[in-house]
């Protein structure tokens, strides 16, 4: 088959014309469920990292701290240090990643 095998007509190496197979097998789209399933699943996948990805921390050498100087989780040292001049960005990359979560997948 060619590359271009997502037009209407699709010619393979033997020179041989041969139909699209949505346009020999069409699929009602009230018995179509596959895209909505997809679009389900992506939703779960992208809020369970979220939600693992703020409270599991993968420890370097030593454990991330609060401002008062206690150990912490992810999800509450990114509101603690988002003014702080060192940790700023990485605080509001955890930001970023709340919103983007919350605004694609929920």
């Amino acid at each position: 088959m060619s590359i271009l095998q997502q037009g209407v007509l699709v010619v393979d190496t033997n020179w041989n014309e041969t139909t699209d197979f949505c346009d020999t097998t069409p699929i009602p789209s009230k018995f179509d469920t596959a895209p909505s399933t997809l679009l389900f699943l992506n939703a779960c996948v992208g809020v369970t990292w979220m939600i693992v990805s703020f409270f599991v921390f993968n420890k370097n050498n030593i454990n991330i701290k609060a401002m008062n100087g206690t150990d912490t989780i992810p999800l509450l040292w990114f509101w603690d240090h988002l003014s702080n001049s060192f940790h700023g960005w990485t605080a509001a990359m955890y930001l970023a990643t709340l919103l983007g979560h919350l605004l694609t997948s929920v």
